[in-house]
């Protein structure tokens, strides 16, 4: 096949080399892998197929082509030019947070207080080009004829018309009565999917900040080795925040302990969300009265979720204790009443409450509720090592996922989600009371403490150590893992 009449198959993962311009390209369809060398990476990140065939590596690029990592194209029909094309386009504001994994594929996360599921976008080859002509300041025009030459197709528009309705873009006059025809090409992949492919994601995408262990609570179901450390003071707590900033990180979760207890959280939460960061806090809600909601709501909090360990007085007792089911019920009605932007439930699930399963869809729309975050209980920590119920095994998984499968027809409203398998030290990591950096939050061992060192410089550290010790926090996680069987890089 002719070289000059390859173009690149959208549907490839390229991770880059953390220490070098390597590429490696996977085939999502067929978990084909084929590593670039530099002289290759940088050929195939300028896409001049004139010299694709060239030198000793020619045999690589014939490999490409026979396992479809690059195919025959037609030939190239001139661009028909349109009146937007001269448009220049801009990122929207500060809440729009993106970063490289290679120059074909990039992460953009919208973290503007919505009241639905912000939008976390992993752009393949396609969108890739798009978004860094974006970043190049090309013109329109300029960036479907890039996509012309190197995908053999002009599907940019569409594709910009989506990112300016998920508020990545600035609107621009002129698109919105383009009729555009089918589209044929893929510019986004699903993010879980990509998630558990990367052993270790450039920038962590989210962040657990476990802002003190003091808790009001002895759950059964807790993994926590202690309740003792109050957390960082106001100073230390805000130093936190920025290397969570400068990390680059989309989200973070603020949790305990009981994160409530500590009292410089409003204050933590208001500087994170003046700096772009999506944050969420999780909490037991027995200390959520509603003025303590509205100060939330005043220092910009994205969203609440409120603890379960049962959707019934009973079960939920049995673990939490007598009189916190009507006080977490009372939580989500304070926080209604004071607007927090998103409400949601997380439910710890386990050997003793897994009966209730059935009656999830009806206890949301009970509480007003249209979100749900299933967690599967780990006996794991100083409470949970001892409970007297057990985690569920797969079978029991599997059914949770049919569940939510049939809900997703009859409850269209409803977010109903089983927190999906490992992503410690992929795209996620945990910060302590203390500020030792940890992978995961059911393994105590500090990786480095974001004290002494700043939360990127040890993101980077841990590359090595994720990938050699995946296996770990895998085996904690692996029951909720449906993405199995790729190629590491």
């Amino acid at each position: 096949m002719n070289p000059a009449q390859w173009i690149k198959s959208p549907e490839l993962l390229v991770f880059q080399h953390s220490t070098d311009n390597r590429l490696a390209l996977i085939h999502r369809l067929t978990k084909q892998m084929q590593c670039l060398d530099q002289h290759d990476a940088a050929l195939w990140t300028a896409w001049d197929r004139h010299l694709l065939n060239a030198g000793e590596r020619g045999e690589v690029w014939n490999w490409l082509a026979v396992n479809g990592f690059v195919i025959k194209g037609g030939r190239h029909a001139p661009v028909p030019e349109m009146a937007i094309d001269s448009r220049t386009l801009e990122i929207k504001d500060h809440w729009v947070k993106w970063y490289a994994e290679s120059p074909d594929l990039f992460v953009l996360f919208n973290s503007r207080s919505m009241r639905r599921n912000n939008p976390l976008l992993v752009l393949g080859p396609y969108g890739s080009l798009c978004w860094r002509g974006v970043l190049a300041g090309w013109s329109v025009g300029r960036i479907r004829a890039e996509a012309q030459r190197v995908f053999g197709n002009d599907e940019v528009l569409p594709f910009l018309q989506r990112l300016i309705t998920l508020e990545f873009l600035l609107p621009i006059s002129g698109i919105e009565g383009i009729c555009f025809p089918a589209e044929k090409i893929i510019k986004e992949f699903h993010a879980p999917e990509i998630q558990f492919q990367l052993s270790h994601a450039a920038t962590p995408w989210y962040c657990l900040w476990e802002i003190c262990t003091t808790c009001n609570l002895r759950c059964r179901t807790c993994y926590l080795p202690n309740f003792t450390d109050q957390g960082p003071d106001l100073q230390t707590a805000l130093n936190i925040a920025k290397q969570i900033i400068d990390a680059g990180i989309f989200y973070v979760s603020i949790m305990g302990g009981e994160p409530l207890l500590h009292q410089d959280l409003e204050k933590v939460i208001e500087m994170l969300r003046t700096n772009g960061v999506f944050v969420k806090l999780i909490s037991n809600g027995q200390n959520l009265t509603q003025g303590r909601a509205r100060a939330l709501v005043s220092a910009g909090l994205n969203q609440i979720e409120i603890s379960f360990d049962g959707l019934s007085a009973r079960t939920h007792e049995l673990s939490r204790g007598a009189g916190t089911y009507i006080r977490a019920l009372q939580a989500i009605d304070h926080a209604r009443e004071s607007k927090i932007s998103r409400i949601g439930v997380i439910w710890t699930i386990h050997t003793g409450n897994l009966d209730e399963l059935e009656r999830l869809p009806y206890f949301l729309c009970e509480l007003g509720v249209q979100e749900c975050y299933l967690s599967i209980f780990k006996k794991i920590g100083c409470r949970g090592a001892s409970a007297p119920f057990e985690p569920i095994d797969a079978k029991k998984v599997n059914l949770i996922y049919r569940h939510i499968d049939i809900w997703k027809e009859s409850y269209p409203k409803l977010t109903i989600v089983l927190i999906p398998g490992c992503s410690c030290g992929r795209t996620s990591i945990v910060i302590g009371s203390n500020g030792d950096v940890r992978l995961c939050p059911f393994q105590y061992q500090a990786l480095g403490n974001i004290n002494h060192d700043s939360l990127f410089n040890i993101w980077r550290s841990l590359k090595l150590y994720a990938s050699e010790n995946m296996a770990y926090t895998q085996a904690l996680c692996s029951e909720t893992t449906r993405f199995k069987g790729w190629p590491q890089w």
